[in-house]
């Protein structure tokens, strides 16, 4: 009988942007826009698929840092998912994978 091998895979999803006071993104006239992004560890199988709100699909084939393709306007909301899961199965997670798009500023 064999067993199948279920390794978890963890994928961190962070907002990419400049430091305050830097730019926080990309800026137009009208709109600033913010690179949503993360880092996958633990992954040993092919085919992972992550998407972002549902339509910005990410295949990802190897461990470090992604990227997706559309940015998220400024005050916008961003989700996270697994589209498709590798094969081999790997249970996957997906942390701090929703949040809105803005920038953090914090007082030392």
């Amino acid at each position: 009988m064999s067993r199948a091998f279920i390794l978890i895979l963890v994928l961190t999803v962070f907002l990419s942007f400049s430091a305050c006071g830097g730019s926080g993104g990309t800026t137009s006239p009208t709109e600033t826009t913010y690179t949503i992004g993360g880092v996958v560890s633990g992954l040993s199988g092919t085919g992972l698929m992550l998407q972002d709100n549902g339509i910005d699909s990410l295949q990802i084939s190897a461990n470090g840092n992604f990227t997706f393709e559309k940015p998220v306007a400024s005050g916008g909301t961003y989700n996270v998912t697994i589209q498709v899961e590798p094969h081999p199965v790997q249970l996957c997670l997906v942390t701090n994978g929703s949040g809105t798009a803005r920038r953090e500023c914090y007082e030392r």
